[in-house]
């Protein structure tokens, strides 16, 4: 009962689903199709529109040569005849019935009209005593052409426009003379565009309303101004030597709808019928399809590794959280249709240090080109997780891809290969800085130990085996001969002593490692244990001519003795080491709940980019075998973890060529000595 329940309910949502959907592609096709046969309607206008326009133009320039007759005659031998004008007038009455007045005024005074009938009044007009027609007289006589005035009042009554033609004599060399008059032609207001738009009919749109607007300046409208309320269609037209806007619209609106309704709606009604059916069936085939995926994501997501299936066209089907929450994406994000080569750019970044020499563009080309045929490569995730990404070629054409974490094994590898390093790198020191040493012992060990290596022991047997020694010089080959072997034992005891020390650093260095660095705090005289160190450093500082001195002032602090005199020599001595000129000094204060130490020299300096790594183990700045001072590099690293143990800080400042100052902490208190016990 519960399946059929949301088997009927899922049809019913289908059934919704697909009435709405096909009510907006109703809605769309019949805006569609209403827009389109308004279109139509407004493409006939136009052309009705450029019609009625060309029709004005002309009517206006068969006016215009008429006028313009007239002007000649008038112009040439000073007068028109009335019968001259009454033919002139039928003429254009044949054309243009509807013209009221064609008028002829010398000196801007009418003196002749035609048809005279009706037209009586107009007779004896001065322009100039008439403001209302004066100043479109003005315009034409200004301008020197022919212009159309805006609709006037007659004297003989009624509204027209009026057509102003400017008659001058003619000057010399064809030249413009002085003015002779006017011929003007009347035209009802309600006869320049009406009558010819009248008969523009297309249906149910009506007649056509048409309006001219001036372009050139004045903005004159000539019509019906309410045209350009009605979103009109415009189109462009000149006469009268001017450029003006056609307006045009129906004068009973626009259409809203297209002929077409009823049919369009009764083909949608039937789609809906189709698309109903249609949809009930794909929603069954849908319903199996999601639950065999359903079970398929379930087996995917409880896969305790990555995992990732493409398509034969490379696109993601498929993935689960273990694949895309490692590149900060959620299986949401990882949307199906995905291509292979969009995930594999996100992967580059992350390539293993061993592919890091290829650049980004070439690893993802070679692992486009090796994905046809499967592949298996290793990347560093964001998080830092190590894995292996293996894929596979389907039957079929997929390709199925396993992610796995692979961090412990990564890591193990990786540490034993940094141990090996390490080690590697610990025995070519040590073996690089004892030979020096060893060198130098055997060396003088077999000048002393060989009599034909030693020229004094030569010299000193030479003496004794004369026939007669003389005292004297026995004497003095006996000293040259214990010159030279306290010289060489010195030398000797040198090398030996150095060898020591680094061997002390070794074996120091080894109880850090274990953890086995114990301290004896004991309250003590900063300023005796800085003393005995100078003291024990001084005759090496002199030999390099370098001043050694303190400033402590009797302080008494809580730390091992034997420790911080270790830390000190450690750090005064690397000071002689670097240092070939000037001076070295020690100081103590303290501040606060701390001693603070400071040891400043006025050597070599230390480059930025190693004063952070100077307190690491084997870490030089002088890594090369031919550097200029000997050593592990454990000095400062066992200073920084005694200083450590004693819960202070050991750091550094440097200016290279300049000098440096090594600085460390003590901190002094019961918590201190509690921990330090």
């Amino acid at each position: 009962m519960e399946r059929t329940a949301e088997f009927l309910r899922a049809k019913r949502i289908t059934a919704a689903a697909a009435f709405t959907v096909l009510g907006i592609l109703s809605v769309v096709i019949i805006r569609q199709d209403s827009l389109r046969h308004l279109d139509k309607v407004r493409d006939h206008v136009a052309a009705d529109a450029n019609e009625v326009a060309h029709g004005l133009e002309d009517k206006l320039f068969f006016l215009e040569l008429f006028a313009d007759r007239l002007g000649i005659v008038a112009g040439i031998s000073g007068d028109v005849s009335p019968e001259m004008l009454e033919r002139t007038a039928d003429e254009i009455l044949q054309y243009y019935p509807d013209i009221v007045t064609v008028s002829i005024a010398p000196d801007l005074k009418i003196t002749h009209v035609a048809p005279r009938q009706g037209n009586e009044k107009a007779l004896g007009l001065d322009y100039r005593e008439t403001p209302g027609q004066f100043a479109s007289v003005s315009e034409a006589i200004r301008t020197g052409s022919t212009t159309l005035s805006a609709p006037t009042e007659l004297v003989q009554g009624g509204r027209s426009y009026i057509l102003r033609h400017p008659v001058f004599v003619p000057g010399n060399e064809g030249a413009r003379g002085d003015l002779w008059g006017v011929v003007s032609i009347a035209i009802p207001e309600d006869k320049l565009v009406h009558p010819l738009a009248s008969d523009n009919q297309h249906g149910a749109i009506g007649p056509l309303e048409i309006a001219f607007k001036s372009l050139s300046g004045d903005g004159r409208i000539l019509g019906n101004p309410e045209v350009y309320a009605k979103d009109p269609v415009l189109q462009g037209a000149e006469f009268l030597n001017k450029r003006w806007e056609v307006a045009a619209a129906p004068s009973n609106g626009w259409p809203s709808t297209s002929p077409n309704l009823l049919p369009i709606v009764a083909a949608l009604l039937v789609l809906t019928v189709i698309m109903t059916a249609m949809s009930a069936w794909i929603q069954r085939l849908s319903k199996q399809r999601e639950r065999a995926l359903k079970l398929l994501t379930n087996a995917v997501d409880a896969l305790n590794a990555g995992f990732v299936l493409y398509d034969e066209d490379d696109r993601l089907v498929i993935c689960n959280d273990r694949f895309a929450a490692p590149f900060g994406l959620t299986k949401a994000e990882m949307r199906p249709g995905m291509r292979y080569a969009t995930l594999i750019r996100l992967t580059a970044p992350f390539r293993a240090p061993e592919d890091q020499s290829q650049s980004e563009e070439d690893w993802i080309g070679e692992r486009l080109h090796r994905h046809s045929c499967g592949q298996e490569f290793v990347v560093r995730e964001p998080d830092g997780t190590w894995v292996k990404v293996s894929e596979r070629r389907t039957a079929d054409g997929f390709s199925v891809t396993v992610v796995s974490d692979i961090t412990e094994q990564k890591d193990a590898q990786l540490a034993a290969e940094a141990a090996n390093r390490e080690k590697t790198e610990f025995l070519s020191n040590v073996t690089h800085e004892l030979r020096t040493p060893l060198t130098v012992i055997n060396g003088f060990a077999q000048l002393l130990a060989t009599d034909t290596l030693l020229p004094q022991r030569g010299q000193f047997r030479a003496s004794l085996a004369e026939p007669a020694p003389r005292f004297s010089r026995v004497r003095e080959a006996g000293l040259a001969l214990d010159a030279a072997v306290a010289q060489y034992g010195h030398r000797i005891a040198g090398s030996a002593q150095h060898m020591l020390t680094m061997v002390n650093d070794l074996l120091d260095w080894a109880e850090v490692e274990r953890g086995r660095l114990h301290l004896e705090p004991r309250d003590v005289s900063a300023e005796n244990v800085v003393n005995q160190v100078l003291d024990d450093l001084r005759s090496q500082a002199e030999g390099k001519g370098l001043a050694l001195s303190a400033d402590c002032e009797g302080q008494v602090i809580h730390a091992d003795p034997k420790r911080l005199q270790q830390v000190l020599y450690n750090l005064i001595g690397n000071a002689i080491k670097f240092t070939d000129s000037g001076s070295i000094m020690v100081g103590v204060r303290l501040i606060e709940d701390a001693a603070v130490f400071v040891v400043e020299d006025t050597g070599c300096g230390i480059p930025a980019e190693h004063i952070e790594r100077i307190f690491e183990r084997f870490h030089q700045v002088d890594n090369s075998s031919t550097r200029s001072y000997g050593g592990f590099g454990l000095g400062l690293a066992i200073a920084n973890e005694i200083v450590s143990a004693h819960g202070g800080r050991l750091w550094a400042t440097s200016i290279p060529n300049k000098g440096s100052r090594f600085f460390f902490t003590l901190p002094q208190g019961k918590a201190v000595t509690a921990m330090a016990a």
